[in-house]
């Protein structure tokens, strides 16, 4: 009956706040234990995508890049068009960029990011770093530019050489 249900929703939310609290107290491992055994028993929970993006997470704290884009990604195929998979495909984004500093990667990753309420940041991390792309280029020429300036300016203004 309803009690039955009610105790089994008690149980639940026990064994959610396990990974919760070891994820508050940066015991990021064993978080992760603890929210894979809650997704591994509980395979329906309506958190599961959630939970996924937070086991991505909790490797991104601790700077393992790599496990965290593979976590992600697997939220991605799991869930694809969640708000979890949005904001997870926006990080994996926002890893090459900052992280790895591998900015072409990072422009396909967010351009990867279709849905979702991430999709306009993605679209704004884009036209930020081809901005900073084009303002690079830009500082080049005009280097380039002074120079050729400078070097045709110096071999006109040589004193003339009276024989």
């Amino acid at each position: 009956g309803p009690h039955w249900s009610r105790a089994q929703e008690g149980i639940l939310e026990t064994e959610y706040a396990k990974g919760a609290d070891l994820l508050e107290e940066e015991k990021y491992g064993e978080a992760r234990r603890a929210f894979e055994e809650f997704l591994s028993r509980h395979p329906l929970d309506r958190r599961f995508a959630s939970i996924m993006y937070i086991i991505g997470q909790s490797y991104f704290e601790q700077e393992n890049w790599d496990e965290a884009i593979g976590e992600w990604r697997k939220l991605v195929s799991k869930f694809p068009n969640s708000e979890a998979a949005s904001r997870g495909q926006f990080m994996i984004g926002q890893v090459f960029e900052e992280k790895k500093k591998e900015l072409e990667t990072a422009i396909e990753e967010y351009r990867n990011v279709t849905w979702g309420n991430w999709k306009p940041q993605a679209e704004q991390r884009i036209a930020k770093m081809q901005q900073k792309e084009l303002t690079v280029l830009t500082v080049q020429l005009l280097e380039l530019v002074i120079g050729c300036m400078q070097n045709s300016q110096s071999s006109s203004l040589k004193p003339l050489e009276i024989s």
